[in-house]
């Protein structure tokens, strides 16, 4: 049979234990949450941020551009395209940005300042979207893929287009080809932490910019893939995620992995800038505190298991020495054991006081009765 004192201590134990469970537990939820709650927010911010920059940028890149396209002598039809070629190498070597920079009438044929400029090569455009934008009266742009310029040695290139207007009719447009590496170094130059990369994508789910090159080099696109490969549907759902929405932050699993994702979209492009992260890293933190919380509750518990063995002694000694003197007194053993503390314990003004009390009550009711017994047994023996 366990004794008064152990279950007190148990009762006791287990109470606090369940509170300290339920407060770690409490305490690791609500950090989680509210540090995933930033970490998102961080992610759509940068995101957002980042593709402003990008914008800006390629702002500063149209103006430059337009600024060129202004010129008398460049939108001059009367001009001879040799000495077009001569002020667009001149720019090119000003700008520190362009690979080459060119000119393309209305037919599509393109000349640039160091294919047709050095090598006398006319290319043709006619079919490409940047220049139906440009031919009629926006800005254009290619995304970033791979030259086929051997100059270029496979480089990423980018090509914005702007019309070249002649007596208010357009007459042509003025092309500029640049590296493509520079929006990785845009994005690149990004506080991130550790476990967070930057990427652009495109309106169709083609990864445009990407730190794994060979991902812009093969174009990879999930939405395509994910009919070939079942795996990928998650990321497929990602970009679809993305490309239907403005800005904001998508949660996914890929590979049993829980990530998270910010996005932007880029202003005058169909580009959107995205930061991912491993949400297991970007929490991690939370790991560490949990584990602070746990050995704080260990210690804790160890204090609350001394404090109840203290407490569980102090109640179950008095209760322990007063069911002895009980069990004495149906034996008519009504001599007091001074060790019992049974006049220490009549001062207590607490239940143990008043049943201490009684017990002398009735051990004074007794001691009378088992006196005259005591005396008849005597007188008895000597009558014998």
């Amino acid at each position: 049979m366990k004794s008064i004192k152990s279950k007190i201590i148990i009762n006791f134990f287990v109470v606090f234990l369940g509170i300290c469970i339920f407060f770690s537990f409490m305490t690791t939820s609500t950090l989680n949450n509210t540090l995933l709650t930033e970490v998102e927010d961080s992610l759509q911010s940068l995101a957002i941020e980042g593709s402003r920059v990008v914008s800006s940028k390629m702002e500063v890149d149209y103006v430059f551009l337009e600024g060129i396209a202004a010129r008398d002598d460049i939108r001059d039809p009367q001009t001879s395209i040799d000495d077009k070629m001569s002020i667009l190498k001149r720019e090119v070597e000003r700008s520190r940005g362009y690979l080459r920079i060119g000119i393309a009438d209305k037919e599509g044929r393109l000349y640039l300042s160091d294919t047709y400029g050095d090598g006398r090569k006319i290319i043709d455009i006619n079919s490409n979207e940047y220049f139906t934008d440009s031919i009629g009266g926006k800005r254009g742009l290619m995304s970033p893929t791979v030259s086929d310029n051997p100059d270029d040695k496979e480089a990423l290139i980018i090509i914005n287009s702007v019309p070249l207007y002649h007596n208010g009719e357009i007459v042509g447009i003025l092309v500029a080809v640049y590296e493509a590496d520079y929006l990785m170094d845009i994005i690149s130059a990004m506080k991130l932490d550790n476990s967070a990369y930057p990427y652009i994508i495109d309106s169709k789910g083609t990864t445009l910019v990407h730190p794994d090159r060979n991902m812009t080099i093969t174009q990879f696109n999930p939405i395509e893939e994910a009919k070939k490969d079942e795996s990928i549907k998650p990321l497929a759902e990602l970009y679809n995620g993305m490309i239907e929405g403005e800005n904001g932050v998508i949660n996914y699993v890929f590979q049993d992995n829980k990530k998270l994702c910010g996005y932007s979209t880029i202003d005058g492009t169909n580009w959107t800038l995205v930061i991912d992260a491993n949400e297991s890293e970007e929490l991690s933190i939370v790991s560490t505190i949990q584990m602070h919380i746990i050995y704080t509750s260990i210690l804790v518990l160890i204090i609350c298991l001394i404090i109840c063995n203290s407490l569980g002694k102090s109640i179950a000694t008095p209760i322990i020495n007063l069911a002895k003197q009980a069990e004495k007194l149906t034996n008519y053993d009504v001599t007091i054991d001074e060790k019992q503390n049974m006049t220490k314990y009549l001062k207590r003004k607490d239940e143990i006081g008043t049943l201490t009390k009684a017990l002398v009550t009735i051990q004074n009711m007794l001691v009378e009765p088992v006196k005259n017994n005591t005396y008849n047994t005597e007188k008895a023996k000597d009558t014998e």
